[in-house]
């Protein structure tokens, strides 16, 4: 009789597991970060400065395209000729360094922007020199607890330390948490997602997120690989294979190549 308990109770915690990985919660919009200029297409990254209060983004592509800085509602406070100064790919808030850090295309290596009394970056500086990264249009992410870089390559997880050294560390991502994992050779399993960013997020057991296009849900990982959560975004949500996706201050971002804007969700 107790060995039937035990077994029950097992089997009820493997479908309350199950449950919960399978049961979406749906995303709305909330807000925008409207970009200015006419150049550049694919928005690199969001990211909130919790000491500015700010959010700060660029494009992806050229040193010339901008980038642009907004105060917590949204409104751009930057002037509108700033310029990233660097061929931006990931874009993130260094809690070790308190400063604005930035990866590049391929060789460009990783640069940081200082920040003027008013929270406007100044041009970029180069602290590491070369490819650090697993792929010249890497987005890199920062781990907030670990103090570490994170890059997404065909369903695996990257991690560099913030001085830009190769931890020789790799998380393979699983689809349902049971062992499956992502595999970008396989026709039927990267390939629906995009391809170049993950997001961290800070929330336990649920640090890392990637965007699945096909399905128009965002999926997040622990730090096992498995995923603990996904999200449904709407029918309308202008979702991209490369690029345009970023997690920033409590809200996911997205960005609308026609329109130039970063559409946020909650």
């Amino acid at each position: 009789m107790k060995l039937g308990s035990v077994i029950l109770g097992f089997l009820f915690l493997l479908s309350a597991n199950a449950f919960a990985q399978s049961a979406a919660r749906p995303l709305k919009q909330v807000m925008t970060l409207e970009m200015p200029g006419e150049s550049g297409t694919n928005g690199a990254m969001v990211v909130w400065h919790p000491i500015q209060k700010k959010y700060y983004s660029a494009f992806a592509g050229n040193v010339t395209y901008p980038m642009a800085v907004f105060n917590v509602t949204g409104k751009m406070i930057s002037p509108a000729d700033l310029e990233t100064g660097f061929d931006t790919r990931g874009l993130w808030y260094n809690s070790v360094t308190k400063t604005l850090d930035a990866n590049g295309y391929d060789d460009f290596g990783w640069a940081k922007f200082k920040l003027d009394l008013k929270g406007m970056p100044s041009e970029p500086e180069v602290y590491v020199e070369g490819l650090n990264q697993p792929d010249a249009q890497s987005v890199g992410v920062f781990d907030g607890l670990k103090k570490q870089v994170v890059f997404l390559n065909n369903g695996t997880l990257h991690f560099y330390s913030s001085t830009g050294e190769d931890l020789d560390q790799a998380l393979e991502l699983e689809i349902d948490g049971a062992g499956n994992e992502l595999n970008g050779d396989d026709e039927e399993g990267f390939t629906k997602y995009n391809s170049t960013t993950v997001c961290y997020t800070g929330i336990a057991n649920a640090e890392f997120a990637i965007l699945n296009v096909d399905e128009l849900k965002i999926e997040l990982y622990n730090r096992k690989g498995q995923r603990t959560r996904t999200y449904t975004l709407p029918d309308d949500a202008p979702v991209q294979n490369m690029f345009n996706f970023a997690y920033a201050n409590s809200t996911w971002w997205l960005f609308n190549t026609e329109t130039r804007t970063w559409q946020g969700y909650k």
